[in-house]
């Protein structure tokens, strides 16, 4: 459980960037403003259920939705403090007027520039073998 968030009007970065990263969905997440309500991955969060996803005290939800909330209302400053304080951990997309926060994943998908350096490695790695191989061939005799 993390500790108790203090009441302030307006954002504290430090403390939603702390959420954001606390966050175990890979899913984006925002504020829906028609429903006050945080989303993750298109399903809106309140209350109990809010609390739980970023693992912060009972009681806290109107604090963390206040929080995506004020920062809803300034999305590039937004934007530039949370991938500032996230060091690049989570992005944030301010289009289509929303400002969701996206964490960055792996991507373990093998792209086409991948295969000239991995040609190179094992290339490299099988000439270490034959080399390895060619050294000790008197013990082969």
């Amino acid at each position: 459980m993390r500790k108790k968030i203090k009441i302030t009007e307006g954002v504290d970065y430090k403390e939603l960037a702390k959420l954001l990263l606390a966050v175990d969905s890979r899913h984006p997440i925002y504020y829906n403003d028609s429903w006050n309500v945080v989303n993750i991955g298109g399903t809106g969060y309140d209350k109990g259920d809010l609390v739980k996803h970023f693992k912060s005290q009972p009681g806290q939800s109107s604090v963390i939705k206040n929080m995506f909330y004020y920062a809803h209302q300034d999305p590039n400053t937004t934007k530039r403090e949370i991938e500032k304080l996230t060091k690049g951990k989570v992005k944030v997309d301010t289009s289509k007027g929303m400002v969701r926060y996206i964490k960055e994943s792996i991507n373990e998908a093998i792209e086409p520039e991948d295969y000239v350096e991995l040609r190179q490695l094992i290339r490299q790695e099988i000439a270490s073998v034959f080399f390895d191989l060619f050294k000790k061939r008197s013990a082969w005799k």
